[in-house]
């Protein structure tokens, strides 16, 4: 399967339907997969679940009956047997939440005979690539000061109140990191 869509995916003349058409198609195929290619782990089904949050529900797909969700489940009922307060969420630990380094861990194992794959050209750029991991702050020196009509003297700039909005975002990444 893989070498009927590298081929098809190696055409540089492939017109753009036909490229979103071949996209659509690997996707449907790569949802019906079950166990990752590489480390033969169970591939569950991943949500998008508000801001910085993705759920990954590795179990949903495996049968009530399966020796890995049993282990799983056994785990579990092993600590629930000191706390009962435990019990009710014994449902919500095979639901694994992804955080934006996590995320970053796995698209840097992304080989790169499989970029191709999403339609990304592996010698221009990789997946772990569109995760930001630096960004260049000017010195305040440098930074465009705004005038303000409604007050004498200046005001931050919209760079500096973005800067403060990422310095945030990455203070708030940091404290929910597990």
């Amino acid at each position: 399967m893989r070498k009927i869509y590298r081929g098809k995916l190696r055409n540089p003349k492939i017109p753009y339907l036909t490229k979103k058409a071949l996209r659509k198609k690997i996707q449907e195929v790569c949802k019906k997969v079950t166990r990752c290619p590489h480390c033969n782990d169970l591939n569950g089904v991943v949500k998008k679940c508000g801001m910085l949050k993705i759920s990954h529900e590795k179990f949903r797909s495996v049968k009530k009956d399966n020796a890995i969700l049993n282990e799983h489940l056994v785990a579990y009922e092993n600590a629930a047997q000191f706390n009962r307060k435990i019990e009710p969420m014994i449902s919500c630990g095979l639901i694994n939440m992804l955080n934006p380094l996590n995320i970053l861990h796995l698209f840097e194992q992304i080989p790169d005979e499989d970029i191709q794959f999403l339609l990304m050209n592996p010698e221009q750029g990789h997946p772990k690539d569109m995760i930001l991991t630096r960004v260049p702050v000017p010195p305040v020196c440098i930074r465009p000061s705004v005038v303000s009509d409604l007050k004498s003297g200046t005001n931050e700039d919209d760079l500096t109140m973005q800067l403060t909005e990422i310095v945030f975002l990455n203070d708030v990444i940091v404290k929910h990191r597990l």
